[in-house]
């Protein structure tokens, strides 16, 4: 369940208990485990699983690290990797850099599979200082040219 979507990651963990219901839109940066019934939204940056006994309908899923136990209908946007686990029913389109589909599970839909740059650092997963710190490291960005002068504008 949980520990696989989110041990260790030193985020905070929400959860939906199974009694929650939920409508509207949802974001939010640390993990969430939707236990529940949820429709609406779901935009953001943080990690999401929604629970074996859970019901999501959504327009679509945006999170970093999605894990699906239960059932889902809308598409589904998760940059890092989408998981999904036995028993699991989704329908909808998912788009992710890694996709691991257990045996058991009822998917309909496309899959739209985003390219592995090794070189560009997983933005997700590192702190504001840390990406600025890599951007000020870059050599392409010791690369970029000044702006003109005012007298080679006119030129």
């Amino acid at each position: 369940m949980a520990k696989n979507l989110i041990a260790g990651d030193g985020r905070n963990i929400t959860r939906f208990g199974p009694e929650t219901e939920f409508e509207g839109e949802l974001t939010f940066t640390d993990n969430l485990i939707i236990m529940g019934k949820f429709s609406g939204a779901i935009n953001a940056t943080g990690n999401l699983e929604i629970d074996e006994k859970s019901t999501c309908k959504v327009d679509s899923i945006t999170a970093d690290r999605v894990v699906i136990s239960g059932k889902v209908e809308g598409d589904i946007i998760a940059p890092s990797r989408v998981e999904m686990k036995s028993n699991s029913r989704i329908t909808g389109n998912v788009t992710t850099r890694r996709l691991r589909i257990e045996d058991g599970v009822d998917f309909m839909g496309r899959v739209t599979m985003l390219e592995v740059d090794e070189k560009t650092p997983d933005i997700f997963a590192i702190t504001a200082s840390e990406y600025k710190a890599l951007l000020a490291e870059s050599p392409e960005a010791a690369e970029l040219p000044e702006a003109p002068t005012e007298g080679e504008k006119k030129k």
